[in-house]
């Protein structure tokens, strides 16, 4: 296994099997060992529980949304990581503007956001269904206090933790932490999860 998180967008419903004869699945992004604020964001509008395309399960554990509104959401997020300050530095700017162009590219665009944790969820040893279950229920359904809770933290340790020649004003893994808060604070930063963008995951479909 990978252990992996992965995001996916599609041009069917996946709780329904009616619908279009020529489904497509396209890539939008992966993620090692967690799941990036920016997949619960995207997922989160319209959000529903439904069956995974990478799993034979018998239980749902995968999340779907709503591709459009889930976009617009994710870049109400961007901005207000500006106007708020969260982020510092050109280069954050830049991962932004390929976030957006990444999404609002033809080959991203469908109808639904799928997030597929099946291999994060396996590292516990847990239900796969109860942690998505849980998930959904108090993350994704509660989107606005979850991006809330991460900013706050990256707030206060911004705060406590920056120092005259501004250790976090650029990407996060390109720096080095020198204590624990420091390194929890990259942490934070790569968990946004704002520039992972790719049409080539582990699992293909094309």
């Amino acid at each position: 296994m990978a252990n992996r998180s992965y995001l996916f967008s599609t041009n069917f419903d996946k709780s329904s099997y009616a619908g279009k004869e020529n489904r497509e699945i396209r890539g939008i992004s992966e993620f090692d060992y967690d799941i990036p604020l920016a997949y619960k964001i995207l997922v989160s509008q319209d959000a529903k529980i439904v069956n995974s395309i990478i799993w034979e399960y018998s239980h749902p554990i995968a999340i779907q949304g709503d591709f459009s509104k889930g976009k617009r959401k994710f870049f109400d997020f961007l901005d207000a990581l500006v106007t708020e300050n969260i982020l510092d530095g050109s280069i954050w700017e830049e991962k932004m503007n390929e976030a957006r162009g990444f999404l609002n590219s033809a080959k991203c665009k469908n109808d639904f956001f799928l997030l597929e944790n099946g291999e994060i969820y396996e590292m516990t040893g847990e239900a796969l269904e109860a942690q998505n279950l849980f998930l959904f229920e108090n993350e994704i359904l509660k989107i606005d206090d979850t991006i809330s809770r991460h900013l706050l933290r990256i707030k206060e340790l911004k705060q406590g933790r920056q120092n005259k020649h501004g250790l976090f004003s650029g990407f996060g893994k390109s720096k080095k932490a020198n204590n624990e808060s420091d390194k929890e604070l990259i942490i934070l930063h790569d968990l946004l999860g704002i520039d992972y963008w790719s049409d080539v995951l582990y699992y293909n479909f094309s």
